[in-house]
């Protein structure tokens, strides 16, 4: 669940890390595959209460020599608050634009509709990205972000606090 929330950030930013480089007019094109499948959270990460998660749709990665974009057309996520049975449903077709700025560090843009889960601030948290949001992270540490920009109309909404009723 958690590579496929930040749709195959950590994954494939890894191959690209270790593998050899990929010709610059020639990308590494994953076209998109359906994937489902169901997830469980213990109670204090993400949320503070244990969450139950089904995800569904499509994902697909464009890999370069020093960049990814990764995409999730049709992507649905529907989680629910195993505690209360409050649920949300999510349409999440957004795309992660990734890009290595060294050895470990990655600077990600995410557009479009998106789920990112992790320590935000040293928090930890899951939200709903809207618009663009700009962070950075690093892959000894894949779950830390550290968010630098968010552009109208780019907004994170908590889904912790929408399944807390």
């Amino acid at each position: 669940m958690r590579r496929a929330l930040v749709i195959g950030v950590l994954a494939s930013l890894l191959s690209m890390l270790t593998a050899a480089p990929a010709s610059a007019e020639r990308p590494e094109v994953s076209p998109p595959e359906s994937v489902e499948f169901d997830e469980l959270f213990s109670a204090g990460f993400p949320c503070t209460f244990p969450m139950g998660a089904h995800l569904e749709g499509k994902q697909g990665a464009i890999l370069f020599e020093d960049r990814a974009i990764l995409t999730s057309p049709g992507l649905s996520a529907t989680l629910t608050n195993l505690e209360s049975g409050s649920t949300v449903a999510l349409i999440i077709p957004g795309a992660f634009h990734d890009t290595i700025l060294s050895d470990t560090r990655i600077q990600t843009k995410a557009v479009g509709r998106s789920i990112l889960f992790g320590f935000f601030d040293g928090q930890p948290g899951m939200f709903l990205t809207m618009g663009k949001i700009v962070f950075q992270w690093d892959v000894t540490d894949p779950l830390s972000f550290d968010v630098i920009e968010s552009e109208s109309p780019g907004t994170m909404i908590d889904v912790c606090e929408m399944l807390a009723d």
